[in-house]
């Protein structure tokens, strides 16, 4: 019996890699091309997208019925990224100098991948071709065009995204700017593999979001991030501890943990106005909605290495 479901569990993975890579073949002219080139040269594309397929699209939004449930909010796994997210991604990106970081967004490209993996030479062969070949087989096997979420691998230093939420694609690729800044990326890679472990870089990736907004977000792109990453952050406790009580347990303990971020999210937000000190001395409130991020051209960029 054991047997049969594993095998029943290979076909169905098997067809739905197959449908995948069939929804990403029959792109239309043009789909494929290079939608952001960050290094200026053009040889390599930073940005792509993977080409709109209904039936993938919508299966894969109602199997992230979970991750809309934790943050409440449908733009969650939709399969259905709108330009401000990708924007913002962009924007991300080039104040901290991501030019070789890969980011798919709802895009499956397992052959890329696999070359990726071969090619990142700023993480050793032993991490790659281990840990690093486990995680793209996963990708592989398991497309996140219709099963996975917004994610890092670190092996192959690409971001995917499929949630209309900029905080999480933010947080996403804030990942890839604390890899990139190691001495030994793949070493500290393992980190993401280790139960409980797994928790500090995921809060210090986060902790760079609200950073790198603060700084340069509005006040409404702030409070965004803190309601979509508190709650995320809870979930992602709740789920490591309830682990360890199979079978459901992680999704249990994910729903109560992103239930408690909900609950505390209003204490940690910034607050709506600020009152600052006029020419004449009076207070003088400023909403903070009414300030612009700076563009990239005007960033410090020693801050953002």
């Amino acid at each position: 019996m054991l047997a049969r479901l594993v095998c029943a569990g290979v076909l169905v993975s098997c067809s739905l890699a197959v449908l995948s890579a069939a929804a990403q073949s029959a792109h239309r002219p043009g789909a494929d091309a290079c939608n952001v080139c960050l290094d200026g040269q053009c040889e390599t594309c930073q940005i792509e997208r993977g080409r709109p397929h209904r039936l993938l699209d919508v299966t894969g939004s109602v199997l992230g019925v979970f991750d809309k449930l934790a943050l409440w909010d449908r733009r969650a796994r939709n399969h259905d990224v709108s330009p401000e997210t990708e924007a913002a991604v962009i924007e991300y990106m080039t104040a901290n100098q991501l030019g070789d970081t890969k980011v798919r967004i709802n895009q499956y490209a397992p052959g890329d991948e696999w070359r990726r993996l071969r090619d990142n030479k700023d993480v050793g062969a032993g991490w790659r071709y281990t840990l690093g070949a486990v995680y793209t087989l996963g990708y592989t096997i398991f497309p996140g065009r219709l099963l996975g979420r917004d994610s890092y691998n670190p092996y192959t230093d690409t971001v995917s995204i499929y949630s209309d939420l900029p905080p999480l694609a933010l947080e996403q690729a804030a990942h890839a700017k604390i890899v990139n800044q190691q001495a030994h990326p793949g070493t500290y890679a393992v980190s993401y593999a280790i139960p409980f472990v797994s928790l500090f870089p995921e809060k210090r990736a986060k902790d760079d979001v609200h950073g790198y907004l603060q700084r340069w977000g509005t006040l409404d792109q702030r409070n965004e991030a803190y309601s979509v990453l508190t709650p995320q952050l809870g979930s992602e406790i709740g789920g490591q501890i309830g682990s360890l009580f199979q079978p459901a347990g992680d999704t249990i303990l994910g729903l109560g943990g992103a239930a408690i971020g909900h609950t505390v999210k209003t204490q940690v937000r910034p607050p709506r106005q600020q009152q600052r000190r006029g020419l004449a001395g009076e207070p003088v409130i400023v909403d903070d909605r009414a300030v612009q991020p700076a563009s990239a051209e005007t960033r410090d960029t020693d801050w953002a290495r």
